[in-house]
């Protein structure tokens, strides 16, 4: 065998096991990131500033990339890597609406990392300031109305039948033929009149 066609088989073995060794790599990987499942995102909370996303956790995954953009349709940009299911978006504007989206992905023993598809594209609207919580209206305190029968000076009468009747005094009825004649006073003197005149 002559020199020449010696480096032709070596590179030819060489050619097919560089062939497998990626055919392999991208087949596992397709299948790994066919695997993960997409997340679901939803806002719990938005500030001037910041905003608050959390992730429902679903299947084995090492961790999430969170994707942001100022358009629905447009660019996006990778704005964090996380491990946990909350994420906290930093640096927003209240007058503007981002649009949020996230993949998740996993690693290997052999530190290749594999990614999901992403997730459906959450809206996070502009910042709106909280109503004002309105005040809790007095509740007026309610009137005692006097009882007639507690009320002061109503003293108890006698009522014809001998019924004791609230409210009114006992009078007494004088008796004329009990009337004292004043003093000093002096009765008149009969005048006998003569009989026959």
């Amino acid at each position: 065998m002559t020199e020449k066609r010696k480096k032709a088989v070596q590179f030819g073995i060489l050619f097919l096991l560089l062939t497998a060794i990626c055919v392999g790599i991208f087949a596992s990987s397709g299948t790994e990131a066919a695997s993960l499942p997409k997340p679901s995102v939803t806002v719990t909370k938005r500030t001037k500033t910041t905003a608050t996303i959390k992730i429902a956790k679903k299947g084995n995954v090492t961790g999430y990339q969170i994707w942001l953009s100022t358009s629905k349709n447009g660019k996006y940009k990778q704005v964090d890597g996380i491990r946990a299911q909350t994420c906290k978006l930093k640096k927003l504007k209240s007058s503007k609406a981002y649009y949020v989206k996230v993949r998740a992905f996993r690693t290997t023993n052999n530190y290749r990392i594999t990614y999901g598809k992403f997730s459906a594209v959450v809206k996070i609207g502009k910042y709106q300031k909280p109503k004002p919580t309105p005040k809790p209206t007095e509740t007026p305190m309610p009137t005692v109305v006097p009882d007639e029968t507690d009320a002061p000076g109503a003293e108890e009468t006698a009522a014809p039948d001998g019924t004791a009747t609230p409210g009114t005094e006992e009078t007494a009825v004088p008796d004329e033929a009990a009337t004292p004649e004043p003093e000093g006073s002096v009765a008149p003197e009969e005048t006998k009149v003569p009989v026959g005149l």
